[in-house]
Parts: C-alpha cells; sequence; structure tokens
C-alpha cells in the first residue's frame, strides 16, 4: 500500500545523486513488546486524564504524560512513558529528538520519511500525512499501523513530527497502541499532549 507516502516523496535524491541511507528501525519502535500475551483491544481511556510534568534531560523539552503511565527515560535515545494492561505493553508515548536517516537534515519532513519507508517494506495501512502548526511551529501529523505477522494485532501509530529550535534536530511525539481496534480516546490525547508540549525548556 502507498497510502499516505506523498508528502514524503520529495528530495529523495536521483540517479545523479548518492543512494539513500538504509533507514533503521526508530528508537523505541517496538513491534511486539516483550510480556505480551494475548491480543486485545488496547484500554479505553479518558483523553482528559490527568497530565503529570516531565522535564527531559537528553534533550531541552517539557511534556505532560497520563497518570497511571510507567516512564522510562534511561535509554541513550528516546524517553519512553507507558500504559501497561493485565496482557503486558498495551500503550508508550514517545518522545525523541533527531535528524533523518533518509534525507540528512532535521526537518519534520525527513523524520516522516524515514517512518514511511520503514513501513514500505511490511504490510501496513497509513492515514494521509498532514501539515500542521503546533504552537507556532511547522509540523507533520500523520498515523500508520503495521500487522503482527501471524496474528490479527496490529501496531498503531499517531505521531507528530515537530520543528526543532534549530538544524540540529525536530521532534517526533509519537503515541503507540498494540493490540486490537478500537482506539477510543487515543487520538485525542495525542493531540492535548501536543498542545501542550515545550521544546526547548530546559529545567
Amino acid at each position: 500500500m502507498t497510502a499516505g507516502l506523498g508528502l514524503f516523496a520529495a528530495g529523495c535524491g536521483d540517479d545523479d545523486g548518492p543512494a539513500e541511507p538504509t533507514a533503521t528501525l526508530p528508537p523505541g519502535f517496538t513491534p511486539l513488546p516483550e510480556g505480551f500475551l494475548t491480543p486485545q483491544p488496547p484500554p479505553a481511556l479518558d483523553p482528559n486524564v490527568e497530565l503529570l510534568r516531565f522535564q527531559g534531560e537528553k534533550w531541552p523539552y517539557n511534556i505532560g504524560y497520563p497518570a497511571g503511565w510507567e516512564p522510562h527515560v534511561d535509554g541513550p535515545s528516546v524517553d519512553e512513558f507507558v500504559l501497561m494492561s493485565e496482557y503486558g505493553q498495551a500503550a508508550a508515548l514517545h518522545v525523541r529528538c533527531g535528524r533523518s536517516v533518509s534525507q540528512g537534515n532535521a526537518e519534520p519532513e525527513g523524520l516522516a520519511r524515514d517512518d514511511s519507508m520503514l513501513i514500505s517494506t511490511v504490510s501496513y495501512q497509513a492515514g494521509e500525512p498532514e501539515v500542521v502548526s503546533v504552537n507556532g511551529r511547522h509540523a507533520v501529523k500523520w498515523s500508520y499501523s503495521v500487522a503482527i505477522p501471524g496474528t490479527p494485532v496490529r501496531s498503531y501509530t499517531l505521531v507528530y513530527y515537530i520543528k526543532g529550535d534549530d538544524d540540529r534536530c525536530s521532534w517526533r511525539v509519537s503515541l503507540q497502541t498494540l493490540g486490537i481496534p478500537p482506539l477510543e480516546g487515543y487520538q485525542e490525547l495525542l493531540d492535548r499532549i501536543v498542545e501542550e508540549f515545550e521544546p526547548g525548556v530546559s529545567g
């Protein structure tokens, strides 16, 4: 399937230019979290759940994450806030700041292009990417899902790619769920988290 890839097609090099680097899985991408047992719908949630504030240490940012989710921020390249269920990991909020592997820049479209290259190699479904503004910053909003082979389960990713303060990196803020639809409240929750997201804020 190719839905949702059109926005990222420009600037991908040509026959006279260097070959594109091979994209690797973005930090925090977990097709099948350890401990996952039985396919279940992701737990329904209240998008107005209390948000607890977290101050980033790898990069300067401040974000609200849902009360009851577990912070995992010791990894080298991604901060993660995890929702656990009786079946294992059900959802995770991922935050990282980085540059595009495929485009060699820090534009939001480049980060999104990396993701589009990854999922193009597997069975996926994707919505249409949307250029948006997040608190005055250029951003791309997108959603896609990847099939878990041999199961009825899909990994669903709702994501914003948000322009950074300079050319060093842009932000990827995503909410990933694992299971079987429906996904009540998840997009609304991510929209709210991103609306309150403060990049460039240090402790």
